[in-house]
């Protein structure tokens, strides 16, 4: 197995605009583009003998074949996904880039990263970093429910702040049954973990599957007892109203979830979606 490589945020926001590799949101975020930071972050990829700073006849710089094998999954992409897992302890965030080889990106303390090849697919490489072994085979409860998604944020907000009682009431006054509200405020305050996926596609065919990837989002909750909850946004309106937006909150097993991260990460023949 390749040898992971450490870059850092700056080093990795250089060689996005040198090279045009996709960075994630955690790595563009807070990026100042001062072209003097830049440099220094190629002069020290220079100096660790990753670039060759003297641009060829074409204007590029040169990368080292180590470099270049572990941006290759984010030059090429077909595929990018952005993962987030949080728990009590730290939040821990990713990224996956899915081209002919597959990259994992992970965010380290102090505006580091490290960069992998794992031999696994970029849907496998997802799902691994997802703690689905967290995840109950069935629900601890079938009902789930939809309200306000602003009623939602406020109940939550409650219920991280310790008013329990408040948070359910708060729900069930926006429209929640008594049970399914007591269970998702009682999972939320529990929860082991929580975790996002957000997978974006170029829309280009991948070449062994004959098929493109269809992009999307998935986020879910684990409370105490291993159910998961899955959450999502519903616009009530068309795409340019003003309508409020509606929370749909509902308990879902590891198998379900495991299924929609298959539809989110692998390719699909043409016409089979």
């Amino acid at each position: 197995m390749t040898a992971p490589l450490v870059l850092t945020v700056d080093e990795l926001r250089a060689l996005h605009r040198v090279t045009g590799a996709w960075v994630p949101t955690f790595v563009a975020e807070d990026d100042s583009r001062d072209s003097r930071v830049d440099v220094a972050a190629l002069r020290g990829l220079a100096a660790r003998g990753l670039v060759d700073l003297v641009p060829d006849a074409a204007g590029e710089f040169a990368l080292a074949d180590r470099l270049a094998g572990h941006l290759a999954p984010y030059r090429d992409a077909r595929l990018v996904a952005e993962v987030e897992v949080e728990d009590p302890a730290a939040l821990h965030q990713y990224a996956v880039g899915g081209a002919d080889t597959v990259g994992l990106l992970t965010e380290l303390a102090g505006g580091l990263t490290t960069l992998r090849l794992p031999a696994a697919s970029a849907s496998r490489a997802i799902v691994d970093l997802c703690r689905l072994g967290e995840v109950a085979a069935r629900p601890g409860t079938s009902t789930g429910f939809e309200v306000d998604a602003e009623a939602h944020t406020e109940a939550d907000d409650l219920a991280l702040a310790g008013d329990r009682d408040a948070a359910v009431e708060h729900l069930v006054r926006a429209g929640a049954p008594m049970a399914a509200a007591a269970a998702w405020i009682d999972a939320l305050t529990k929860r082991r973990c929580a975790a996002a996926v957000r997978v974006g596609t170029t829309g280009e065919p991948h070449p062994a599957a004959g098929g493109t990837y269809t992009g999307g989002e998935l986020r879910w909750l684990v409370g105490g007892d291993g159910t998961a909850w899955r959450v999502s946004l519903r616009h009530t309106g068309a795409a340019d109203d003003v309508s409020p937006a509606v929370s749909v909150l509902a308990p879902v097993g590891a198998a379900d979830l495991l299924r929609r991260l298959d539809e989110l990460t692998t390719p699909a023949p043409e016409g089979a979606r």
